[in-house]
């Protein structure tokens, strides 16, 4: 079995334990056993439990920008606003309030790593950037802020949402509170 192989099976088994245990609650040797693998070839091919979730995560984030690319084209930068933040409910969804929760709680204790080049919220920024240089917001409030607020709010969103136990539909929710923001930024053409 090659290493791309190899690594491959450590993720795969990784992204089915993630959506079903909390973090702490997942083994090396239960990973390995899922994969079919040794133990060794987990350590050759990962290094350790925190080292598979920084490659898992940095994985998500490209496979996240992907499916971005996939949906931006002809969008105004408002819709990809849109695109952007249905992409990260979506990814949350998926994956379930389990990984979501610790990878919040690393946020929260400052140890998070740095995110991919390219990350979602990025391209949210990118395109507050563009949207406010096209005179879609109000001038009254700044790039920065907008992001701050959109930005927050989904954490905020993912956060009780995990709290629940991933039991409410986080991406109706959600849209409500998008909806609102956007409408209070958004400059009003009559």
């Amino acid at each position: 079995m090659g290493d791309n192989e190899t690594r491959t099976k450590i993720i795969k088994a990784a992204e089915e334990l993630f959506k079903q245990k909390d973090y702490e609650d997942i083994s090396i040797r239960e990973i390995c056993q899922l994969a079919g693998i040794s133990i060794g070839a987990f350590y050759r091919h990962i290094g350790s439990k925190e080292q598979l979730f920084k490659i898992f995560h940095i994985q998500l984030g490209t496979e996240a920008l992907k499916i971005l690319f996939e949906k931006i084209d002809n969008k105004t930068p408002m819709e990809k606003i849109s695109v952007v933040i249905d992409i990260y409910l979506d990814l949350i969804t998926y994956f379930g309030y389990k990984f979501v929760k610790y990878f919040l709680t690393l946020s929260l204790n400052n140890e998070i790593f740095a995110n991919p080049p390219g990350a979602l919220h990025t391209f949210l920024k990118e395109y507050i950037t563009e949207a406010s240089n096209n005179g879609e917001f109000k001038p009254e409030y700044t790039i920065d802020y907008i992001f701050r607020a959109l930005f927050s709010s989904l954490r905020g969103a993912a956060f009780d949402w995990c709290v629940n136990s991933g039991k409410s539909d986080i991406k109706a929710e959600y849209s409500i509170t998008l909806n609102i923001l956007l409408n209070e930024f958004k400059k009003k053409y009559f």
